[in-house]
């Protein structure tokens, strides 16, 4: 992961946790500004395009695995 990546991971955790604060305002019946709500949804899905596309992992096979074990 790139350096850009990873704080763009960082700013969008920051963003998911005001907005699960928000949230849990709304289900406690409090009022919260709707537009904030949207900016930070907004700013979340702009966050996620930094990221890029998630990877999986690279999946050795059991070959792979195997002599990998034997050579330690």
């Amino acid at each position: 992961m790139s350096v850009a990546q990873r704080e763009a991971c960082r700013a969008y955790a920051g963003l998911a946790v005001q907005l699960a604060i928000m949230h849990a305002e709304l289900a406690a019946g409090r009022p919260v500004d709707p537009e904030a709500m949207g900016q930070l949804g907004d700013r979340m899905d702009r966050q996620s395009r930094r990221m890029g596309p998630p990877r999986a992992p690279e999946r050795k096979t059991l070959r792979d695995h195997l002599a990998s074990r034997t050579a330690s």
